[in-house]
């Protein structure tokens, strides 16, 4: 049998979930410490972390929620802090936004924020890998490379072969798709990687 309390969170989690987009599944959960959340007079806040993004879930005192998205591509950092009464006051866990604030979410459960510290820190590299190749792309672009956007105007057509014109118009086509928010970032990279494995 749950108590009161373990129901409300059950919940709270399911309200959660409905709210996910389809084919998002949560792959990690951290949710505050009863005993925090009864000191600090709230509600427990749940942090989820899905393949898409990172949710910040806060009951209201009187009903209600508040949600705070988080995409992985907007993240610059997470940390974690450990209180030596972690069973009492649990961890506090920081998020750093790209440009933007920062979100502490404290008292959460430590034996949970950690498998979800680990997840968000390889998200954030596999993002800054991908701005890091994109870089690249755009900076080989610019100095007569491969095109992935739209064409310089009054530039001489470069001589290239029937295949490279191929790639070209298909990495344009694919940028103009992305650009136009058709395509999502992992499909954009996915069609660039089979382009080039094409080579």
């Amino acid at each position: 049998m749950f108590s009161s309390s373990e129901l409300r969170l059950r919940s709270a989690i399911s309200k959660l979930q409905s709210l996910l987009v389809a084919g998002e599944n949560i792959e990690h959960l951290a949710t505050q410490v009863y005993i925090f959340a009864l000191i600090n007079s709230s509600r427990r806040a749940i942090i989820a972390a899905t393949p898409m993004r990172m949710i910040i879930f806060k009951r209201g005192l009187f009903g209600g929620y508040e949600l705070t998205d988080i995409r992985w591509q907007d993240l610059e950092n997470v940390n974690i802090s450990e209180s030596f009464f972690e069973n009492i006051f649990g961890s506090s866990f920081t998020i750093k936004i790209r440009q933007g604030s920062t979100l502490i979410v404290k008292g959460v459960q430590s034996v949970q924020v950690r498998p979800l510290y680990v997840y968000s820190q390889q998200q954030e590299q596999s993002w800054r890998e991908k701005n890091r190749i994109r870089k690249i792309e755009e900076d080989r672009a610019k100095a007569g490379g491969i095109m992935i956007g739209t064409a310089i105007p009054n530039s001489p057509p470069p001589l290239s072969t029937p295949a490279e014109d191929t790639v070209m118009i298909r990495i344009q086509k694919a940028k103009a798709l992305f650009d136009q928010g058709i395509m999502s970032d992992d499909e954009y990279e996915a069609v660039k990687a089979r382009i080039f494995n094409e080579l």
